[in-house]
């Protein structure tokens, strides 16, 4: 099978609660079922199964995936109850891109999603896809996107962006000391400075597993604005 082939988690997190959750064969918590086992743990099954980490969050008792495969977002009860998958081709058809990282405000539950061919927000029910009309974001490869307070901080494989709620501003080796286009948001202080890790490839291939990595990084940097 696939998991024989590839018998290792993509990822492991901790939530707030002190669980581990992994997605070896299906996505798990440690020592304990979850609505998504039940429903089934193969990469085929929509709801069981995702590359990306899924958001868990306890106080509004949802579980969000993020599936990058097959480019949409679901979320559900916590005990694996009305399932609602936000996917709809007409109000977004950025989806039919992958899904290469989001970010979730969880105070709000809007979440940013990134895609091999742009970005777009879902609030609530309603989907806003960026372009060049609202933003300076283009149809591009998104690398990551990290929230700080008002500030979204966008990696692309044409720079950084910074939103600040109403100013878009990438900066890139043209217009900034930035050494390299390609970027990835890793971490922002508590006073606002940025760091992100960078790379001098010009695209980033996806293998059958999806995976969105740069061949090659050439090392971190940090902007304190």
């Amino acid at each position: 099978s696939n998991f024989d082939i590839y018998p290792r988690p993509e990822y492991i997190i901790q939530d707030e609660q002190g669980n581990y959750w992994h997605n070896l064969q299906g996505i798990h918590k440690e020592n304990s079922d979850t609505p998504l086992e039940k429903w089934g743990m193969t990469p085929s099954n929509q709801y069981s199964f995702s590359w990306l980490p899924p958001v868990i969050d306890y106080n509004k008792n949802k579980i969000w995936l993020f599936r990058s495969k097959v480019g949409a977002v679901s979320a559900s009860n916590l005990d694996g109850t009305y399932i609602s998958v936000y996917d709809d081709p007409i109000t977004a058809p950025i989806l039919k891109n992958r899904i290469t990282t989001y970010a979730m405000e969880k105070l709000t539950n809007i979440a940013w999603v990134g895609t091999t061919a742009g970005l777009a927000r879902l609030n609530g029910k309603v989907w806003t896809t960026f372009d060049l009309s609202n933003s300076k974001i283009d149809k591009e490869f998104i690398t990551s996107i990290l929230l700080s307070g008002s500030i979204a901080w966008i990696g692309t494989t044409n720079g950084l962006v910074r939103f600040d709620g109403t100013e878009w501003t990438r900066f890139t080796p043209q217009n900034s000391s930035i050494p390299a286009r390609l970027t990835r948001v890793m971490a922002v202080e508590t006073d606002g400075s940025v760091w992100v890790g960078l790379s001098k490839d010009s695209t980033i291939a996806i293998d059958d597993w999806v995976h969105f990595e740069p061949k090659t990084m050439i090392g971190l940097a940090k902007f304190d604005g």
